[in-house]
C-alpha cells in the first residue's frame, strides 16, 4: 500500500504515542508502505503495519483514508503479540 495513493491522517492520540516514543512520521510512513509485516486486530477491527525499524502502526482504512490510531514501539508490539497471540491478532502479511 502506497501512502502516497492514500489520504493519512493522524489522530491527537496517534500523535501524541509519537512523540513519546520517539517514532517519526516517516518511520509511520514506512510502516504504511514497506511492512514487514501485517497483522489483522480482530478486537479493534483494525489493522498493524510492522516497520524495517520495528515501529507497529495501528490504522483503519475507510476506501483512500488511513487513519492512524496509535503507534507502538517494537516493545510494546512484541508484548502485545505474545499475550494475545493467534486469538486475537490474525497474520496477513
Amino acid at each position: 500500500m502506497s501512502s502516497e495513493l492514500f489520504r493519512v491522517e493522524f489522530t491527537v492520540h496517534a500523535r501524541r504515542r509519537m512523540a513519546e516514543r520517539g517514532i517519526s512520521v516517516e518511520e509511520v510512513y514506512n510502516a504504511l508502505n514497506q511492512p514487514v509485516q501485517v497483522v489483522y486486530d480482530r478486537l479493534r477491527d483494525a489493522y498493524i503495519s510492522v516497520s524495517p525499524g520495528g515501529c507497529g502502526v495501528v490504522y483503519k482504512q475507510f476506501g483512500r483514508r488511513i487513519i492512524v490510531l496509535t503507534v507502538l514501539g517494537r516493545r510494546e508490539y512484541e508484548v502485545l503479540r505474545a499475550v494475545y497471540g493467534r486469538s486475537r491478532y490474525k497474520l496477513v502479511v
